[in-house]
């Protein structure tokens, strides 16, 4: 990313305030007038969107210009949350228990807009009564639109989806099937060049791409089934 891209990233990040809020306008001052569907926003209207700090949790120079291990904060947009400590390391946690109306999904705040790049993480596949999944956030726009390239054990493969309006729709499904292990940490990727978008895992064996009809750009964060829980750490930013 361009190092004037960096400096204004960083004094956006700088100068946010991060109130606890519970309305739709408050939701769209968190995410700097992001507009939401009618199901999200019945939902936000019903609960108070928390904020978390996950200390070590790598923002990558190409993105806010800092050093690795910048503390990220996460807006728990949709799903109960939380975090726990594992070896040393933060990692947040979705408890699909609760089982929400809408996917699952957690912003960072610190990460104002990403047009390209690696998007790197770790997940873990812990428990849910149908599948277990876990994916990446890119591309979160002011119209609320947002997609995400996901692994999960129903297909045993990665995918690329487009969330809009409520309504999910699949881009892009991987050729190769496995089935990762529950209880273990695994890799995930989302590789952003122009309109091309790459999502893999596990060392890269499972990968799926698609050609979007226009450039992405906007918030990352974590995603997952409303009845899965799934572990997420290591959430960094590259250039490529």
């Amino acid at each position: 990313m361009p190092t004037t891209i960096a400096k204004a990233a960083t004094a956006r990040a700088a100068n946010r305030e991060t109130p606890v809020v519970s309305t739709q306008e408050g939701y769209r001052n968190r995410l700097s007038g992001v507009k939401i569907g009618p199901g999200l926003e019945k939902y936000l209207m019903k609960r108070i969107v928390t904020t978390v700090v996950i200390a070590g949790l790598a923002l990558g120079t190409a993105v806010l210009g800092q050093r690795a291990g910048t503390d990220v904060t996460f807006d728990h947009v949709v799903g109960a949350w939380s975090t726990t400590t594992e070896g040393g390391r933060t990692v947040l946690t979705h408890d699909g228990k609760t089982k929400p109306p809408l996917f699952p999904i957690a912003i960072a705040k610190q990460i104002p807009d990403v047009r390209a790049g690696r998007i790197r993480a770790e997940f873990k596949l812990i428990a849910g009564p149908t599948d277990q999944s876990a994916g990446i956030v890119f591309g979160l726009g002011e119209d609320g639109r947002y997609y995400f390239g996901r692994y999960n054990t129903k297909d045993g493969n990665v995918a690329i989806w487009m969330f809009e309006k409520d309504t999910r729709t699949v881009l892009s499904h991987g050729e190769v099937h496995k089935q990762l292990p529950l209880n273990e940490w695994h890799d995930i990727s989302v590789t952003i060049e122009g309109r091309v978008v790459t999502v893999s895992a596990a060392k890269d064996t499972l990968r799926a791409s698609h050609t979007l009809p226009s450039p992405v750009r906007g918030r990352i964060g974590f995603w997952t089934k409303p009845d899965a829980v799934t572990a997420f750490r290591g959430l960094s930013v590259e250039s490529i």
